[in-house]
């Protein structure tokens, strides 16, 4: 389930997988980097639903992410 926090212009944003249950199921957290808020928690890291996630904000510049690179 994607959880949305703020519905606004969001020129920067960072995200990193993280897991639900380490080995088993990972899911991908999305940072505001201009206020360090969590914007969404998506259920999966598949670049299927990161792309569906981020067509919802076309104000975004710059994605900031770390070395996974199944984005």
């Amino acid at each position: 389930m994607e959880r949305i926090y703020h519905q606004r212009c969001l020129p920067f944003i960072g995200l990193d997988d993280f897991a639900f249950r380490k080995g088993n199921t990972y899911g991908t957290l999305i940072c505001d980097l201009q206020t360090n808020n969590p914007l969404a928690i998506l259920p999966h890291r598949l670049p299927e639903t990161f792309t569906s996630w981020i067509k919802k904000y076309p104000s975004i510049e710059i994605v900031s992410r770390d070395g996974f690179t199944g984005y």
